[in-house]
């Protein structure tokens, strides 16, 4: 498969990959707060997949608690890296 293959084929899954990713882990810590973009495809530097614990898109999603017991329950679910919590621009429209 080429790289420019690859590309469309993961344009083509990332909406599949980006749902399921936020139902398994909304189903199985069900303390984590529902946002609408929970799953994120993002270009920093290269292409990564973030999941959003908070977000600036509501006064409630802004200011929500979130625990960091759930946020290394979580990493260790999706199998990720540890890593500290930071916030990403990201576009409103894709």
């Amino acid at each position: 498969m080429s790289a420019e293959e690859s590309r469309e084929a993961l344009f083509q899954l990332r909406s599949t990959t980006m749902g399921f990713m936020s139902y398994e882990v909304y189903c199985n810590f069900p303390n984590v707060l529902r946002l609408d973009r929970s799953a994120l495809l993002v270009p920093c530097p290269r292409l990564t997949w973030l999941f959003v614990f908070k977000d600036n898109s509501s006064h409630e999603c802004l200011h929500a608690q979130v625990d960091p017991a759930d946020i290394e329950a979580v990493q260790e679910y999706l199998g990720v890296q540890k890593q500290s919590a930071c916030w990403y621009k990201v576009a409103n429209h894709i």
